[in-house]
């Protein structure tokens, strides 16, 4: 069974939707990937290590950057450019260098944090009484 969903498009995405052969499969492909990435509690790639050339090579505790598709648990905010990582193997940067790059590299990706259903949901009033019930207060006063 197919429930319909409709996705508002700008002129470069259209162009790009325009060229897949089946839009809907491309969308369903994604959200589960998505989903695979987003729920995971640990990524199980092998560890980075950074390059040898480096004063001091060392394992850290997040996947390589470089391989796809990107792991969205070692790396939230997207892959960090080629010339943060250069940095990184060469000793000059840290971690927290690749994920503010990698912030600033990937403007074009969603920030998922708090976008889930709950954070859309209205609050509910505190009014306790239903439409009904303010409606018969209407003809009783």
């Amino acid at each position: 069974m197919s429930i319909i969903k409709s996705a508002a498009l700008d002129e470069q995405t259209s162009r790009i939707a325009d060229n897949l052969p089946n839009f809907s499969h491309f969308v369903r492909e994604c959200l589960l990937r998505h989903a695979v990435n987003m729920n995971a509690a640990s990524c199980d790639r092998t560890r980075w290590v950074s390059h040898p050339r480096s004063q001091t090579p060392f394992e850290t505790n997040r996947c390589n950057p470089t391989v796809q598709p990107s792991c969205f648990v070692c790396w939230p905010y997207g892959p960090p450019p080629i010339d943060a990582i250069k940095k990184f193997n060469l000793g000059e940067a840290d971690l927290n260098y690749l994920d503010h790059e990698a912030r600033k590299y990937n403007t074009h990706l969603i920030d998922l944090k708090g976008n889930s259903v709950q954070s859309k949901r209205k609050p509910k009033s505190d009014r306790k009484s239903t439409f009904l019930e303010r409606f018969k207060q209407l003809f009783t006063q």
